[in-house]
């Protein structure tokens, strides 16, 4: 089976340029280097490599929300780090952001305010103005049963899919997930790799368009069959895996293990 192809049909919604990726905080190091490619709708980039190997770092550099240490980012034609006020409020209302561990959501908040929050804050909403699109994702969803819950009271894969609804109600053009499916299940994994794969390619949640998806992850094997182009994060480095022998590879534990000197295991 060959890897997906995407389509070079639409202009990239993202180009990164060379990009190094650097920690938060005042003792700043450089955690990635060499960040390039073009991101289009309908791509599925799957990111991976070890903890503490820059994955979360990358997506928020994406979104906007840290700038490069080095390197150009363009978002929609335009260079990221030379946006002020509006226009880069504008960037990140285009980036969705999915967090790792029940995606950071507010406590106090129920699961319906916690979705409709996006559209208060950035579409100057009121909570009624904001109520039908967030009980619409919520329904879309198949989480209509928790909408007056909070958080807390709530299992991780749930908290999960409204991580995701809070990321969509913005309807934005590039969908970022930080391992969206650790510590769930095969049937959640599964939702999670469907569900992806039509934001990318357009459905009813996206209003028919085809978003760009980028997952970081460190557990490949999820993602084979969602991915359209893969990438391995390895000592400090941007490394594009191109070859589908070499990706499987990278996902069957009993190849890693025999890479690493051991055994294969059974």
């Amino acid at each position: 089976m060959n890897l997906p192809t995407p389509s070079l049909d639409s202009p990239p919604l993202l180009v990164l340029e060379d990009l190094a990726v650097g920690a938060e905080g005042p003792n700043a190091h450089r955690l990635i280097e060499g960040v390039s490619g073009s991101l289009r709708p309908g791509d599925v980039w799957v990111v991976f490599g070890a903890p503490g190997s820059g994955k979360t770092a990358l997506l928020f550099t994406l979104a906007g929300l840290q700038p490069p240490a080095a390197g150009r980012l363009w978002s929609d034609g335009r260079e990221v780090t030379r946006f002020s006020g509006e226009d880069e409020v504008g960037h990140r209302r285009r980036i969705g952001l999915v967090f790792e561990n029940g995606g950071r959501l507010f406590h106090r908040l129920t699961v319906l305010e916690n979705v409709a929050l996006p559209l208060c804050y950035h579409g100057n909403q009121s909570f009624g103005e904001a109520r039908p699109r967030a009980e619409a994702l919520l329904g879309a969803l198949d989480l209509l049963d928790w909408t007056h819950t909070t958080p807390g009271r709530l299992r991780l894969a749930t908290r999960q899919r409204v991580a995701l609804a809070r990321a969509l109600i913005l309807q934005p053009d590039v969908l970022l997930l930080d391992d969206p499916v650790a510590g769930l299940g095969t049937p959640e994994t599964r939702w999670w790799r469907e569900t992806l794969r039509g934001l990318a390619t357009g459905n009813a949640l996206t209003g028919g368009r085809a978003l760009a998806v980028v997952v970081a992850c460190h557990e490949l094997q999820s993602w084979l069959e969602v991915g359209t182009r893969f990438v391995r994060l390895q000592a400090g480095r941007w490394t594009p895996v191109n070859d589908r022998k070499e990706l499987l590879a990278l996902a069957d534990p009993r190849v890693r293990e025999g890479l690493a000197g051991g055994e294969p295991g059974g």
